[in-house]
């Protein structure tokens, strides 16, 4: 019986750190960053091509859009992801589109909200820079201090989804007009 008021006493205190956790980090916020070697026009492309997006964003499974026009401001998706065989949805509502420069959205279900702003900067003509800032909450204060404690693995996971983004974009062709267009203008430059 001791046990027993041992074992419930500890589970109260992990109870109540969790919701203290929660009260005072009440977001969590965090950035990574990684360099394409590619022009900002070619890494916006192939960022806002949801038919692209399975391969580099992990788990994703469809992407519908339910309300407003591809790739329009406020436009609302629905995003199907398996994680380890469930099937997590999340409302995705695009917030502010300027293009080849920002992409800022808003995604959301039970559990968490988040919202995501997508920078890039052209680094030179054949390189870009992307950013991307991300603040999320949970769906309650138990959630809240989960997602602080799990901080290190969003990170990680969002610094190997821009990975793959990155790999993504510089192994992706450019469009055709454009390679003739820059060959054009660079044998134009030489006579």
């Amino acid at each position: 019986m001791k046990i027993l008021k041992y074992v419930l006493a500890g589970l109260i205190l992990i109870v109540l750190f969790l919701v203290v956790l929660g009260l005072v980090k009440k977001e969590l916020k965090y950035s990574t960053t990684v360099t394409i070697e590619k022009p900002i026009e070619h890494v916006w492309d192939v960022l806002m091509d949801h038919e692209l997006s399975p391969q580099w964003l992990k788990g994703i499974t469809k992407y519908e859009l339910v309300s407003g026009e591809m790739g329009a401001e406020g436009s609302v998706y629905m995003v199907h992801f398996d994680e380890d065989g469930e099937e997590i949805i999340m409302e995705e509502t695009a917030l502010e589109i300027v293009e080849d420069q920002r992409y800022k959205f808003a995604l959301s279900n039970p559990i968490m909200s988040s919202t995501i702003e997508i920078k890039l900067t052209s680094i030179d003509k054949n390189t870009t820079e992307l950013t991307s800032s991300t603040v999320a909450t949970g769906g309650h204060v138990v959630w809240n201090a989960v997602f602080y404690l799990m901080a290190g693995s969003f990170k990680d996971r969002d610094k190997l989804t821009y990975g793959y983004l990155k790999t993504l974009a510089e192994t992706t062709p450019e469009k055709i007009e454009e390679q003739v267009y820059d060959a054009v203008e660079e044998e134009m430059i030489m006579e």
